[in-house]
């Protein structure tokens, strides 16, 4: 005998627990969407970050590159200019 509400209990019928299950079902599914959504897009920021961070690399490789460019450059000026006004 199931208890009635007048007596603090309640009833959940088999219908009621399958609907429910069915939703969550459906929650669990769009939750698992999302979440392949999100490794992906995870997967990509990755990727993207690498390739940021290899640009940035060989940009301050350069950017350092230049200045001892520079120093050579001005050195061989000056030893070009020296022997050309025969100072030894």
């Amino acid at each position: 005998m199931a208890p009635t509400e007048s007596d603090g209990g309640v009833f959940i019928s088999t219908k009621d627990i399958y609907e429910q299950f069915v939703k969550m079902n459906e929650q669990l599914a769009r939750v698992n969407e999302e979440l392949c959504r999100l490794t992906t897009l995870m997967t990509d920021t990755r990727e993207e970050q690498a390739d940021m961070e290899q640009r940035l690399r060989s940009v301050e490789r350069w950017k350092y590159g230049i200045p001892i460019a520079y120093l050579g450059l001005l050195i061989s000026f000056i030893a070009q200019f020296t022997k050309v006004s025969g100072k030894p």
